[in-house]
């Protein structure tokens, strides 16, 4: 072998074992370039290897030399061999370290994916906890809300109602000091002053009178204002104390539920607030979750990728060394066949050299081998190391993110319980205050009320007590006063234009049928109300018998004149007042003289415009129109038949004796049985009316429970005749017994005192055919009669008492 010199790394001398290692095992502890080779070789040296001697000699393929070429080609199969089972070796280390690697990166995945799931159930658990304890938080208010708003709407109730009771007594006390403090009749009476005595017969006559009446009147004024103040409580109670009551409950009910809506809806609002912080929580850990898993697994894949490398790299190594070495092996031993085979050196036992040189180059290899794997364990351990505490990091990082969401969940809920408890507290305090507050806002009416109903008695008793000064001094005054103001009115009445009165009604009257019944049943009714007085003449002609030309004469001469003062009324008002020329003029007559017949009314309603108008007529003129002259028409058809075909004079029907004494009285009113009783009257033959009058008239007192007084007075001329109660009206049989109805004016009574009153029948309008003249009175008073005056005062203006109808 040749001379080899050793060098160490640096200058440094060679390690104690450097000498005992062949140079096979130094290439492939240089080539390795471990340092787990060097710590089990000792630091590698540089080694320079001589060359093999080259030696000119053939090396026989028989004996010594050939030997060691043969053990030597085996040598180096041998360390192939010994190559390539150290590379196995090696893959089996690395394939051992992936297998750990991977199953500590699934022990990672599962302690991170088990603290993800335990993640899961504390947050879920958490934000259901706290979301029950704010509903439960929410229903405990709303039920104190509901409880507090009833007990508020009872006790708002209760002081309404003890404020309605104390209207009610004052009421009570009030009405019982309305009668109790009426006047008496007595105050009303006028004294008679008179020297005179039949003056002061009559005015104590007339005193009388009055006092009767006041009595009346009197206690029915104290019974109404009795009734008034039990009205006004009455009143009080639905209009006043009944609408405070439902509008307190109103308020308490609209604030229990408006704060009902509010908290529902604030409870629903932080539950889901809740449930998402929950959520958003367990989303956090997931999306980290997923960012462990990705980064856990590309941290395996480069270690497992880094193993096999590190595998592959150590086999190739392994291959190289072993084949460089082995070769080598082979040329050196070459180079000592050759030596043998020349005699040139002496060699002991050349074969063993070459075997134990081969021997110690697989043993190199193999612990090379042993350095390679001991480097993929080193290599496995730093990703180990990375790796190996990931899962408990990120169990410990998603134990910290469940504490932080169940705080905030916790707080969440604990804001939301204070909020409601600062609710519940301002909303009950406002309740507490609803009683306080409606009586205090009920109590100035309420006090108003209860002095009302002191008022209205006071003003009842002071309006009596006016009422019977001014009725005192009414009587006082006498017939004179009553007379005066009796013509005073009837001037008065005389000077209103009538013709201007009656033109308002019946503008009111039709703008109401149109507006009401509309064009065509509007008009058709106002055609027939104007035609109402062109009915009455009509009708009474057809049912008064046989009527002579000169009263038919008479009354189209009446007829003829309306006409025409009808159409020329109607050329002024569509002419802005101004008349018509002459032969407009002559055209209005011949027109006022036909519309006698209905003709030209029905043409100008057909044609839908009237005779010199410049514009046409309404639809509801139209209608109007034509049915006056339908009606004028008809009436003048019927009565030209009848002229023509006179029927006999019809037979007075014979009626059967009544007895006023049994005979019934029907009605439910005093005006009804009024009406009955003259009807009953008037049936009667004429010589019994008088009789009849003088029995029906005290039932009809009876009947009525002396409410009306229905006194028959004696006439002067041997007849009846009874006075209104309400107004100056007068309903008398005279001694023929004829019946007469009608308004005392001045001249219809004339009193005399002591004796009967004298009746003025010319002033009345007689309710049975051609009454004869009223006889002469029997015989005349001594002393000059007093000035016609009504037989009792006038009602106070404020007061209307009822009149019979005629």
């Amino acid at each position: 072998m040749r001379r080899r010199r050793e060098v160490s790394p640096a200058g440094l001398p060679p390690s104690p074992g450097a000498d005992q290692r062949a140079p096979g095992l130094l290439a492939l502890q240089r080539a390795a370039g471990n340092t787990a080779v060097a710590s089990l070789l000792g630091v590698p040296t540089r080694t320079e290897v001589e060359p093999p001697v080259d030696v000119p000699v053939r090396v026989p393929d028989s004996g010594v030399p050939g030997e060691v070429v043969r053990v030597a080609e085996e040598q180096r199969l041998a360390v192939g061999e010994s190559a390539e089972r150290a590379g196995e070796r090696v893959d089996q280390a690395v394939r051992a370290h992936q297998d750990r690697l991977s199953a500590t990166v699934s022990t990672q995945e599962a302690t991170a994916a088990a603290a993800l799931g335990s993640l899961r159930a504390n947050v879920s658990a958490q934000s259901s906890a706290q979301a029950a304890a704010a509903q439960a938080a929410s229903a405990g208010t709303r039920a104190t809300v509901r409880a507090r708003a009833g007990t508020g709407v009872t006790s708002a109730h209760a002081r309404i109602d003890a404020m309605g009771e104390e209207s009610r007594a004052a009421g009570q006390r009030e009405a019982e000091r309305a009668v109790r403090e009426t006047p008496a009749a007595s105050a009303v009476r006028p004294p008679a002053a008179a020297g005179d005595p039949d003056i002061a017969a009559g005015q104590d006559r007339i005193g009388q009178a009055v006092a009767d009446k006041a009595g009346g009147e009197l206690a029915r004024s104290g019974g109404e204002a009795a009734g008034q103040v039990r009205a006004g409580v009455a009143a009080a109670q639905s209009s006043l104390y009944g609408p405070a009551k439902e509008s307190a409950a109103s308020q308490v009910r609209d604030a229990a539920d408006q704060t009902d809506r509010a908290l529902v809806e604030g409870t629903a609002t932080a539950v889901s607030a809740l449930r998402a912080t929950g959520s958003r929580t367990v989303e956090s850990a997931v999306r980290g979750h997923q960012r462990f898993m990705v980064a856990l697994r590309a941290g395996r894949q480069t270690a497992v990728g880094d193993l096999a490398a590190w595998g592959a790299e150590s086999r190739g190594r392994l291959r190289d060394t072993a084949a460089r070495l082995g070769a080598g092996l082979v040329e050196h031993a070459r180079s000592l066949a050759g030596l043998v085979a020349g005699r040139v050196r002496p060699v002991e036992d050349p074969v063993g050299v070459v075997r134990a040189a081969g021997d110690q180059v697989s043993q190199g290899i193999d612990d090379a081998a042993g350095g390679l794997v001991e480097g993929a364990g080193q290599l496995a351990t730093g990703h180990q190391a990375a790796v190996g505490g990931v899962g408990e990091q990120a169990a410990g990082a998603f134990g910290r993110v469940g504490e932080a969401a169940g705080a905030a969940l916790r707080q969440g809920t604990a804001a939301f319980v204070g909020h409601a408890g600062q609710t519940r507290d301002a909303v009950t305090a406002e309740l507490d205050r609803v009683p306080a507050v409606a009586g205090d806002a009920l109590d100035a009416r309420h006090r108003s009320t209860v002095d009302g109903h002191a008022g209205a008695v006071d003003r009842s008793v002071e309006a009596q007590r006016g009422w019977v000064a001014d009725a005192r001094s009414r009587g006082a005054q006498g017939a004179v006063s009553f007379a005066g103001e009796a013509e005073r009115l009837t001037g008065q009445a005389r000077s209103q234009p009538v013709q201007r009165w009656l033109a308002e009604i019946v503008g009111r009257m039709r703008n109401w049928l149109r507006e009401k019944c509309g064009d065509v049943l509007g008009g058709i009714l106002s055609g027939l109300i104007l035609s109402i007085p062109t009915i009455i003449i009509g009708v009474g002609l057809l049912l008064a018998g046989p009527v002579g030309w000169t009263v038919l004469a008479g009354l189209l001469v009446v007829g003829v004149g309306l006409g025409i003062y009808g159409r020329w009324q109607e050329y002024k008002a569509d002419h802005g007042g101004n008349g018509p020329g002459f032969l407009a003029g002559l055209g209005l007559v011949g027109l006022g003289i036909a519309d006698l017949t209905g003709i030209p009314y029905i043409v100008e309603a057909a044609v839908g415009r009237r005779a010199f108008a410049p514009t046409g007529m309404s639809d509801f003129e139209r209608w109007e129109r034509g049915t006056q002259g339908v009606v004028n028409l008809a009436l003048l058809v019927a009565g030209g038949a009848k002229k023509l075909f006179a029927e006999r004079p019809p037979v007075e029907p014979v009626r059967a004796p009544v007895d006023p004494h049994t005979i019934p009285i029907p009605g439910e009113s005093n005006n009804a049985r009024f009406e009955a009783a003259r009807q009953i009257i008037l049936d009667t033959p004429p010589a019994d009316r008088a009789a009849a009058t003088r029995v029906l008239f005290p039932r009809l007192t009876e009947l009525s429970g002396n409410t009306w007084n229905f006194r028959a007075n004696p006439s002067a001329d041997g007849g009846i005749h009874f006075t209104g109660e309400g107004a100056p009206f007068i309903f008398a049989i005279d001694n023929a017994g004829n019946a007469f109805q009608g308004k005392i004016g001045p001249g219809t009574l004339t009193i005399h005192p002591g004796a009967p009153t004298t009746v003025n029948y010319t002033t009345l309008r007689p309710l049975t055919p051609a009454p004869p003249p009223p006889p002469i009175p029997a015989s005349t008073p001594a002393t000059a009669p007093i000035p016609p005056v009504a037989p009792r005062l006038p009602a106070p203006p404020s007061e209307r008492e009822p009149e019979p109808s005629h």
